[in-house]
């Protein structure tokens, strides 16, 4: 990319808080914020770059080229994840290195209703979280992730005895 001039430049200034306002109404639900943050600061520069003011406002201008690189983001990924999917291999199959019929991966795997109770207990428990302040929800995950009180508040700028409380009420919210 070319270097860009100081009106270009100061175009990106200007509508820098653009960046995190599309995250929070457009994006907080698609993309994690580092992720986001990454394709933004290109975006804005690609958008400054190419701008044209005589034919559109820029906060419609780089909210388009936003979206257009997250979805290519996005396709990136997908296509990765198409190229496992080439490599996938049939439940029937029989592990390497063994000759046993048994040793078969439908017969290894967890029953198909282990599954399901699972999935369900992992969107009842998402929702629940969900459901929480922001504060709260990443105290939870943090302390999901095996992180002390202690630790979790030095992360947030809170004292332990937040932490504590906050976990504290969700537990005693849930029964526990």
């Amino acid at each position: 990319m070319k270097k860009l001039n100081d009106e270009q430049r100061k175009l990106i200034e200007d509508n820098y808080s653009l960046i995190k306002y599309f995250y929070g109404r457009k994006f907080k639900n698609l993309i994690d914020y580092d992720t986001y943050l990454g394709i933004a600061h290109v975006a804005i520069c690609k958008a400054a770059y190419t701008y044209d003011s005589s034919k559109s406002k820029f906060t419609s201008y780089f909210f388009l080229k936003l979206k257009t690189d997250i979805f290519r983001y996005f396709r990136s990924i997908n296509s990765e994840v198409r190229r496992v999917h080439l490599d996938a291999i049939s439940l029937e199959s029989t592990l390497n290195g063994y000759d046993d019929e048994n040793m078969v991966l439908e017969n290894i795997l967890p029953d198909k209703v282990d599954v399901v109770a699972s999935a369900m207990e992992y969107v009842y428990w998402k929702t629940i979280i969900d459901s929480q302040s922001e504060v709260k929800q990443k105290i939870i995950k943090l302390r999901l992730e095996g992180y002390e009180q202690k630790e979790i508040g030095q992360m947030i700028g809170m004292t332990q005895q937040g932490v504590y409380g906050h976990l504290s009420r969700f537990k005693r919210a849930m029964g526990y």
